[in-house]
């Protein structure tokens, strides 16, 4: 079973257009699609990392090795980068799972 996508992708990359070209705000495009603002700066974060294809529906739930878990843990004890920061290194689906 996959995961359940409210806004279609296409939605979710014009939004990110429009964002970057200073056409909407944060809250503005969180108003509109009607979701929460923290979401919409998650995929702002998704869109400047991986680009469009981020932004595509997930169709399974990603697994991580022990390997990168723990390097992804240490580096965040280091103090090496931020929490967002490490969770796109490493390749997590959130940064709430660091």
């Amino acid at each position: 079973m996959g995961r359940k996508n409210n806004i279609l992708y296409e939605v979710k990359v014009m939004a990110m257009k429009d964002y970057f070209k200073g056409l909407k705000s944060v809250k503005r495009i969180s108003e509109e699609l009607n979701i929460n603002v923290s979401t919409v700066k998650t995929s702002v974060k998704i869109y400047c990392t991986k680009g469009e294809s981020g932004l595509l529906p997930k169709k399974i739930h990603n697994t991580y090795s022990k390997e990168l878990k723990q390097a992804a843990i240490e580096d965040y004890f280091a103090g090496k980068d931020s929490q967002w920061d490490i969770s796109l290194k490493y390749g997590l689906s959130s940064h709430a799972q660091l």
